[in-house]
């Protein structure tokens, strides 16, 4: 796949292009429905599949008050849209300035760059200054400017549509089961792992803590969890092999049982691994949450729990 940094940069050529349109954070199975229909059509007339989407992501520069965490980085967006099939991924750099344009501005900002034939939209779709431009609008300059433009159903789960927002809200609430179904992939953390107090080791059960990137961080509390070491594989004596992923749980959370106000911590017990993990990049998997963090009266009640929450890690792939 090629990856363009903006509109203005596409090679010149004039190739003739199958388009969509959005930020498509977390790349759901929404966005999956959309872009392979998106695929399909580009290769049943023998164009160029392309999405163009935006970073930083709109909200950051629209609403910064409400610091928005990506679900997902760009470079993850990226890769899965290699992997659907998508030839051209066009990030087009997002500034007040571009908010600014009106929607038909905005299409004409496209066809100075794209030989357009088909612009694909989702069910609410809308651009251009203060969304003036919906699949009415476009159907209309369409028209004026010969290209076609088809609007796709929304995906839904349970009889409610698949969208980053919700999947959001799922992860603030900790039910990262259900933003799975709804990705279609584990919820994973990502970055890279630093010394900590080494109270883990001191108890038995030494842990990876991760120094993540800028990200949605989900509820705090413990979770059942897979550990991939990034670029390598993870000794595992226990099971005499080793794996590019691993089982393990993980605690998010401020250590209430040692500190009083203590700041946000990752830290994932890699099972049956004895191997140092500090200053490698890793990727933590969040499967289930088990339970919010507790404070324990005594570092012997809380290994007795951290136990506990291991029996139920390894009885979850058990089964």
């Amino acid at each position: 796949m090629q990856i363009v940094k903006g509109l203005n940069a596409i090679p010149a050529g004039r190739q003739p292009r199958v388009l969509t349109i959005g930020s498509f954070d977390g790349v759901h199975l929404g966005h999956r429905s959309l872009i392979g229909q998106v695929v399909a059509a580009a290769q049943k007339v023998g164009a160029r599949s392309a999405v163009l989407s935006f970073d930083p992501h709109p909200a950051e520069v629209l609403r910064p008050e409400i610091k928005l965490a990506r679900l997902f980085s760009v470079e993850d967006m990226a890769a899965q849209l290699g992997a659907i099939g998508v030839d051209d991924l066009i990030l087009e750099p997002f500034t007040l300035a571009l908010a600014q344009l009106s929607a038909r501005e905005f299409v004409q900002k496209i066809l100075a760059s794209i030989d357009l034939k088909v612009l694909f939209v989702g069910y609410d779709f809308a651009f251009g200054k203060d969304r003036q431009g919906g699949y009415a609008e476009l159907k209309k300059m369409g028209v004026e400017f010969g290209f076609d433009v088809q609007q796709v159903e929304p995906a839904k789960f349970d009889g409610q549509v698949i969208s980053s927002s919700r999947i959001r809200k799922l992860i603030e609430v900790g039910d990262v089961t259900s933003a799975q179904k709804l990705l279609g992939r584990a919820y994973y953390l990502e970055g890279q792992v630093v010394s900590g107090d080494g109270r883990g080791r001191a108890l038995g059960f030494a842990t990876a803590n991760l120094k993540c990137q800028t990200v949605l961080k989900p509820l705090p509390g413990v979770y059942i969890t897979k550990f991939q070491l990034m670029g390598g594989r993870v000794e595992n004596a226990n099971l005499g092999l080793d794996s590019p992923m691993q089982v393990s749980v993980t605690n998010i959370g401020f250590k209430p049982t040692f500190y009083e106000n203590h700041e946000l911590t990752i830290e994932t017990h890699v099972l049956d691994a004895e191997q140092n993990f500090v200053g490698k990049k890793v990727r933590v998997e969040l499967l289930q949450r088990l339970r919010d963090e507790l404070k324990f009266e005594s570092a012997h009640e809380l290994i007795k729990q951290i136990e506990s929450d291991v029996r139920q890690t390894r009885k979850f792939f058990r089964q």
